[in-house]
């Protein structure tokens, strides 16, 4: 809006709707009574107008409206403050986003303010820059991140503000604790000078440049070792003076965090417990005082909870938020350190539009404040290994210390049973798998993690597990779902009664996916009378267990944690599924959910075991045998940037209905315009060889003598490299030679109507598309902006149909 002064007798005109071109004067003359009179009240003196950002969600609503403020709130409706505003004939939330004396809208056409909710500012000038920036960045609007962002309103904690107490100094066990851990990073990790330096210095590493810098953490084996890691990145910041937003994949990574803090002494904000207050205080008023270190910013948590730790988080009297994806909005200073754990994970993305993700969202917060961003954990997204090959500060766990704390790996695929002469080599559990978890059962607890637990939904061979495909159109086999014991094409529709195995000649297939309660029975007539704890999300999930003896069967991200101790072994179960796996991120999800299971099993010295029943992609297997996620993520990044997809460049999702969408694709120049070919972007040239060293050799438990090893990593590391080497140099070759400019859009392809909407909400529910629309990465800003334009004109014209985008989508498939 304007600031400058109407001139008198001026035409105003009512603003624009974003997406529309700007209308002529208005021919009617609007009322000369001013709402000012008809509701007896004064504006304020100084900057009576209040441009206020209401909670609207359409896209073409998404702008500032004025208001008049009451001179008697004049004091009140500060910038930043939550307030409550007449719109129509509803009263909807808001902030005051801007205060000014002058507005484009006739004065006689202005309301009043309401009511102001907040005492002073709930979003200062920084919160303010960072919410309009993440919704320019994912093509959104300002409501549509504060619907996320800004906790609901809880009015008894702004009416009775609590007293807040804040740490003056750190303890000598905290300075201790923080000397000792220090060492531990630097005699762990290869890079940890960098991760030091960026903690402890504002302003490291930044020359200007359009991103904030950052640093890549692979995290060593062991239950506890990325939570020891994560803590000590706080505790040694807190102590520097700066603040710190951490972002974890679930509510379970949250609790361990939360108690490796509080063991070390840092306290989660809470009201103080009995005892910890001053002798001379009052007690009835220190019941309502609170004090802590760190918050917790869960969506789960009450919400009088949520609401506190956020105004003392935008107070500045709390320093540090952790928690899920709630946590990555959370209101910080600057200089911050920014911090995420397993960025590739599903929940890190909002379900609202703009389907805004974590990292996404902390990338643009580090660059806004001047600060660094660290994305930690066991494997790397593409996206963490395209920074890396572009100058990203890279930590890694040493040789000594990976040897120290690494299970042994043990691969069990058809080659290498039929090597040991198993004759159950054909089955789920084989017998030498049988024999390794029951001898590791003599230690301790055994985990058996599922890929799901969910119906069956493929077929596949029987003998070999090869996936059941059309000898007409290789199209994948299914049952019939009016005969069950009858085969079909999911393509075709073939029938496929005569159908024989292409690789190994049986004629028998079985349901690819096996789920929990089926595993449980499979095993108590491998296992005997050894108990059985089953840990799934669909089976309820167990949050601990004790050491004894037992089989824990469990999905990902819901295995028990063990009480003081890991598991003595890990088996991974019907790994063959993880190459039929769908989605451009199926590799990384896979080594992720592996390599996750594989940290909570006892180092090898221990007698710590892991073991691989079936078949899997070499590189994710490399690279948990070798706890080097830097192999696939390498081998990721050559065949993205050969296909044309992210990292490489940038992607956007569009779907609804096929018309909509096409005029859209059409509007923003993706079919027909300057975005509608795509130039494929070059091979990183930090991407090289990753050299084998060494080798790991010992018989197999189980195994009769002298009839193979648990392990055996290539060897001749010239003869390696030299080879991965040239398949590099090929695809560079490949890119150069014989790939041109190829088109941006991919699609449109049909989808079916989602099952939660009835097809009454939209027109056209039956006629949906999906597209992917790419350019490169120097121009994802502008595609953000022209599809929330496009969309913004669509919905301020009034068609009914179905439209949605969204930026940076995890997965194509």
């Amino acid at each position: 809006m304007s600031d400058s002064p109407g001139a008198t007798g001026a035409t105003w005109e009512q603003p624009t709707l974003d997406g529309l071109e700007p209308r002529g004067p208005s021919k009617r003359r609007r009322a000369s009574a001013t709402t000012a009179k008809r509701a007896g009240k004064q504006p304020a003196s100084h900057d009576p107008i209040a441009h206020v950002m209401l909670y609207e969600q359409a896209p073409h609503l998404g702008r500032t409206f004025d208001y008049l403020v009451p001179q008697d709130m004049a004091e009140k409706a500060v910038l930043g403050a939550r307030v409550r505003v007449p719109f129509g004939p509803r009263l909807l939330d808001g902030f005051v986003w801007q205060r000014g004396h002058s507005s484009d809208v006739d004065p006689g056409a202005l309301k009043y303010i309401k009511t102001v909710q907040t005492h002073g500012a709930l979003l200062d000038a920084a919160m303010r820059r960072d919410i309009e920036l993440i919704a320019a960045h994912f093509g959104g609007t300002v409501p549509n991140i504060l619907r996320v962002a800004v906790p609901p309103r809880v009015a008894s904690v702004d009416n009775h503000p609590a007293k807040i107490r804040r740490r003056v100094r750190w303890g000598d066990g905290l300075t201790k604790t923080d000397v000792e851990q220090t060492a531990r990073i630097r005699r762990q990790y290869t890079g940890a000078d960098d991760v030091i330096a960026a903690v402890e210095s504002a302003g490291w590493r930044w020359d200007g440049a359009t991103q904030a810098p950052r640093i890549i953490w692979d995290s060593l084996p062991g239950a506890d070792t990325w939570a020891q890691d994560m803590a000590w990145t706080i505790l040694h910041a807190l102590m520097a003076g700066r603040p710190v937003v951490v972002v974890l994949p679930d509510e379970r990574h949250v609790a361990q965090l939360a108690g490796v803090m509080n063991s070390w002494g840092l306290r989660r904000f809470a009201p103080c417990a009995a005892g910890t207050t001053d002798a001379n205080s009052d007690p009835a008023h220190d019941a309502e005082t609170w004090q802590g270190d760190f918050a917790v910013l869960l969506g789960s948590i009450p919400g009088i909870q949520r609401y506190r730790a956020y105004k003392a988080l935008a107070a500045g009297v709390v320093q540090c938020a952790i928690g899920t994806r709630a946590a990555m909005y959370a209101p910080v200073g600057e200089n911050a350190l920014f911090v995420i754990v397993d960025d590739m994970v599903y929940q890190n993305a909002d379900g609202f539009m703009p389907y805004a993700n974590a990292r996404g969202v902390l990338e643009v917060r580090a660059r806004a404040h001047r600060g660094v961003l660290i994305i930690a954990g066991h494997c790397r997204s593409a996206q963490s290994q395209w920074d890396a090959d572009h100058g990203a500060a890279q930590v890694h766990g040493t040789d000594e210390a990976i040897d120290e704390l690494l299970p042994r790996m043990v691969r069990l695929d058809r080659e290498k049973l039929d090597s040991l002469l198993d004759a159950t080599a054909g089955s789920r559990i084989p017998s030498t798998a049988v024999t390794m978890l029951s001898n590791a059962l003599e230690r301790g607890p055994v985990l058996l993690s599922l890929p799901s637990d969910a119906p069956m939904d493929a077929l596949v061979c029987r003998q070999c597990h090869a996936r059941a495909r059309c000898a007409r159109c290789r199209g994948p086999l299914v049952r019939d779902t009016m005969d069950r014991e009858r085969l079909v094409c999911d393509w075709c529709g073939s029938p496929a009664g005569d159908w024989v195995c292409s690789e190994c000649g049986d004629s028998h297939v079985r349901g690819m996916r096996v789920g929990a309660l089926t595993t449980v029975e499979e095993l108590a007539g491998l296992f005997g009378n050894v108990p059985i704890t089953v840990s799934t999300q669909v089976q309820g999930i167990v949050a601990r267990i004790d050491a004894a003896p037992r089989l824990v069967v469990a999905t990902p991200w819901c295995e028990p944690f063990v009480q003081e101790g890991d598991y003595a072994a890990v088996a991974l179960l019907d790994a063959w599924q993880s190459r039929f796996k769908q989605g451009i991120d199926a590799r990384i999800d896979t080594l992720v959910a592996w390599m996750h299971a594989a940290s909570l099993t006892v180092p090898d010295s221990d007698g710590g075991r892991v073991v691989l029943l079936g078949d899997a992609f070499p590189g994710v297997w490399e690279s948990m045998e070798r706890w080097d996620p830097r192999i696939l993520g390498r081998e990721e990044i050559v065949e993205r940037t050969q296909a044309c997809f992210p990292p490489a460049i940038t992607a956007a999702d569009v779907w609804g209905n096929r018309k909509a969408v096409q005029a859209v694709l059409r509007q923003i120049g993706a079919l027909d315009g300057d975005i509608s070919t795509i130039e494929p972007p070059a091979i990183p040239p930090s991407i090289d060889a990753v050299s084998f060293e060494g080798e790991s050799e010992g018989t197999l438990e189980g195994a009769p003598e002298g009839t193979g090893t648990a392990t055996q990593m290539p060897t001749g590391t010239a003869d390696a490299a030299g080879a991965a080497s040239a398949q590099v140099d090929a695809a560079r070759a490949l890119q150069q030679f014989f790939l041109g400019p190829m088109p941006s859009v991919l699609g449109p392809i049909p989808m079916p109507p989602p099952k939660t909407v009835t097809e009454r909400t939209f027109e056209g529910m039956d006629d949906r598309v999906r597209a992917v629309v790419r350019v490169p990465n120097s121009r994802a800003d502008e595609l953000a902006e022209r599809l929330h334009k496009a969309a913004a004109k669509q919905a301020a014209m009034g068609y009914p149909l179905e439209l949605r985008f969204q930026m940076y989508p995890k997965d194509l498939a």
